[in-house]
C-alpha cells in the first residue's frame, strides 16, 4: 500500500522527500497512509528534476539529496528502498551514521 501511495504521488508529479516509517500509519479503517506531507514539493510541468537542497532524513535520504543535487521523483524510490531493507533486516540501514562530503 505504500508503493500504490507513492505511485500516485509520482503520477501527480510530487516528490514526498522524506520516506521513513515514522511517515506512515494507518487510518481508522486500517488502511496504509503516508502522513507528514510538510516537505513534500510538486514539480512544475516539463521539470524531472528539483533544484533544492537537502532535507528529509538523512538515514533514508538519497545521496543526491544529501549532496545538494538536482533531483527528482527517483529519491523516493531510493528511501521505499531504504524502508524495505529495514523491514527485511529487522535493522536500521546504515547502523553507523554517515556524512556526506
Amino acid at each position: 500500500e505504500v508503493a500504490e501511495g507513492m505511485e500516485y504521488l509520482h503520477e501527480n508529479r510530487i516528490v514526498f522527500r522524506d520516506l521513513k516509517p515514522q511517515n506512515i500509519g494507518f487510518d481508522d479503517k486500517n488502511k496504509v497512509k503516508i502522513f507528514d506531507f510538510g516537505i513534500a514539493r510538486k514539480l512544475d510541468p516539463g521539470d524531472e528534476k528539483h533544484p533544492t537542497g537537502n532535507t528529509g532524513t538523512l538515514r533514508y535520504m538519497a545521496p543526491e539529496v544529501a549532496k545538494c543535487k538536482n533531483y527528482g521523483l527517483e529519491v523516493d524510490v531510493y528511501s521505499f528502498g531504504m524502508l524495505l531493507w529495514e523491514i527485511c533486516k529487522w535493522k536500521k540501514p546504515f547502523h553507523k551514521m554517515m556524512t556526506f562530503n
